[in-house]
């Protein structure tokens, strides 16, 4: 597999799958939830705003080319769940578009009242709690998306898309132990001279 095709296909798997989709276990999907929320919720904080825009967008755009593709082959997607799939990104992509406008809105509007000498504390903790909801609407909305995909598979394509994501990581160790091996001692070592005893 060539390192392009390889780097999508690894995005696509994280974006897609990262959310502990085909967990069972209640704890782990706590902690994949957990690490899930503060990815695509540091997006949102002033300045950062173009990475979560970017993981998004590999949801919705090229990522799922690839998936409707490449792996749509792999795993037997029929016509009529590529149709469903894109049905479901297609009205998250309108979906998110409204949500993240309503946000950033929303942030704007709160940065405001926190910039006021003597703020309102009760219309700031309105605010807060708009911000805080709005978000957590947003972030419902991708779990949701991301499981009425997974309700479309077979179990049997599951099982493959797992399988997918485990050869997908072994490759990607391999290239980062041949990639180790290649490195020039010099550089392992951090370019620091050897010393010469006197």
């Amino acid at each position: 597999m060539k390192r392009p095709v390889l780097v999508i296909f690894t995005v696509v798997l994280t974006i897609f799958f990262t959310y502990n989709l085909f967990a069972q276990d209640n704890s782990s999907a706590q902690v994949n939830r957990d690490k899930f929320t503060r990815m695509m919720g540091r997006g949102q904080m002033r300045g950062m705003g173009p990475m979560m825009d970017r993981g998004q967008r590999g949801f919705e755009g090229m990522g799922l080319m690839f998936i409707k593709s490449a792996i749509a082959e792999k795993i037997g997607l029929s016509d009529d769940q590529k149709k469903k799939i894109d049905d479901i990104v297609t009205n998250h992509r309108k979906d998110m578009v409204t949500k993240r406008a309503e946000i950033e809105l929303a942030q704007i509007d709160l940065d405001e009242l926190i910039k006021e000498d003597n703020p309102d504390m009760k219309l700031l903790k309105e605010q807060i709690q708009k911000l805080s909801n709005l978000k957590a609407d947003r972030e419902f909305a991708q779990i949701k998306a991301r499981n009425d995909i997974k309700n479309i598979l077979t179990k049997e394509q599951q099982n493959k898309i797992t399988e997918l994501m485990k050869e997908n990581r072994d490759q990607i160790k391999e290239k980062g132990r041949q990639n180790e091996e290649q490195r020039p001692q010099r550089q392992r070592m951090g370019n620091n001279p050897k010393r010469i005893d006197e």
